[in-house]
């Protein structure tokens, strides 16, 4: 849908250096961030009281936080992720403003 709508202004030609950091980070928000934070979602509130638990609920968050950590060390010193702003930012970026 970028490609299509975004007339291929928020994705890095496909032989550029940055491409491959790109596709880390296109994917990263919601392979490495957000399943940790759905586990903490689950348990947190969803469950029922009786059903949570406190224990899978630390392992989740310690999980999320290790995994924005990541991306706090990744821009260090860079304003994007790969290269000039992509949509790798926003899906990314909006996991790790969800946290």
């Amino acid at each position: 849908l970028v490609a299509r709508y975004g007339k291929g202004k928020l994705i890095p030609p496909s032989d550029s250096d940055d491409f491959p950091q790109y596709l880390q980070w296109l994917h990263y928000g919601e392979g490495m961030i957000m399943g940790p934070m759905n586990n903490y979602v689950v348990e947190t509130v969803l469950l029922k009281p009786e059903r949570r638990s406190e224990e899978h609920a630390r392992r989740a968050l310690k999980l999320m936080m290790r995994m924005v950590q990541t991306v706090d060390k990744h821009l260090e010193g860079k304003e994007y992720l790969a290269g000039d702003f992509t949509i790798a930012d926003t899906i990314t970026g909006h996991a790790c403003i969800m946290c």
